[in-house]
């Protein structure tokens, strides 16, 4: 194998290293501004609560509640990289709900210390955000009741189809993401190191078995020259009256001459492969499982550090 090839691989993985790392960057440096609506809780108030505890009753505004009720705890957090000014908004953040949903209330309860925020129904039954200045690290929890006209639908499908959107400059879609408890944290860590073991051991059972190879067999395989050319070695296969011949020295297209032709042109050779051109498939083998393993640990690396970070925010 040429050094240009090895150095070639080496190249590949560094920049797959860096590409990965400055991927997100470049996200941050195209949209700098970045929205985060994290789940916090959601209840199925009248039918997993209410229909089991007989002595329970659900009023809004002094009036029973007979339709389905679900309880809805969120939080949006400034995760980016600039601070979002209300004044220069051309469309503020809003929350849509799915058909046969109605916001019967909504309301921010807890958000950082400054930070203005007033949360309205509007009349096409979307909650909408609206604030002075939401600075970088900030965020904003609310709690919201929702009435559902069709009691098949459940919490978590209500969840998923809230559309969020705004209109805001430089600043991307808003991600739903669920925070990540301190065990989750951990089983993300464990796994990532899990990755790495498995991907030493595969490494260690793929060197072995290449070593084995290499040094432990007294079988070798023999090799043919043309006689014009006795540097170049090829490897045989028959196919019919045709034999088809694979340059073992260099990277040429494999052809196929008659027997005839191959018994006046080409001879068996006592040379075999160097260590180098022997060694190149195990390159081409340890090159993929080094990528495999880099692109699951850094992604699972990538996904713990965003979840701290979102954690950081809200422990403000």
């Amino acid at each position: 194998m040429d050094y240009s090839i090895i150095i070639g691989i080496i190249g590949i993985v560094i920049t797959l290293v860096f590409g990965f790392l400055s991927f997100d960057l470049f996200k941050r440096k195209k949209y700098p501004g970045k929205i985060t609506y994290v789940k916090l809780s959601l209840i199925d108030l009248l039918n997993n609560v209410a229909n089991n505890f007989k002595e329970i009753k659900l009023l809004h505004n002094n009036s029973p509640i007979k339709k389905n009720i679900i309880y809805i705890k969120g939080a949006l957090l400034n995760n980016g990289d600039i601070d979002i000014n209300g004044q220069l908004i051309e469309k503020d953040i809003s929350a849509q709900l799915p058909d046969n949903c109605k916001w019967l209330d909504v309301k921010a309860t807890e958000f950082s210390e400054g930070l203005s925020v007033d949360i309205i129904i509007s009349r096409d039954n979307k909650a909408i955000f609206k604030f002075d200045l939401f600075r970088k690290s900030e965020f904003v929890q609310f709690e919201g009741l929702i009435e559902v006209k069709e009691e098949e639908i459940s919490a978590d499908n209500i969840e998923s189809e809230i559309v969020f959107s705004h209109r805001i400059e430089n600043t991307s879609k808003i991600e739903k993401k669920n925070l990540l408890t301190k065990k989750e944290l951990k089983k993300k860590k464990e796994y990532a190191l899990l990755c790495s073991i498995l991907f030493l051991l595969s490494l260690l059972v793929v060197a072995s078995t290449f070593i084995f190879n290499l040094f432990g067999t007294k079988l070798e395989t023999v090799y043919f020259i043309n006689n014009t050319n006795v540097n170049e070695l090829y490897q045989i296969k028959l196919q019919d009256s045709l034999v088809e011949l694979n340059s073992m020295s260099t990277n040429k297209d494999v052809f196929t001459v008659t027997l005839d032709e191959f018994n006046m042109s080409y001879k068996a050779s006592e040379k075999q492969l160097t260590f180098r051109q022997r060694s190149k498939e195990f390159y081409w083998i340890f090159f993929i499982q080094f990528c495999i393993f880099l692109i699951i640990v850094l992604w699972e690396l990538s996904e713990t550090h965003k979840a701290k970070r979102l954690s950081m925010i809200l422990a403000k």
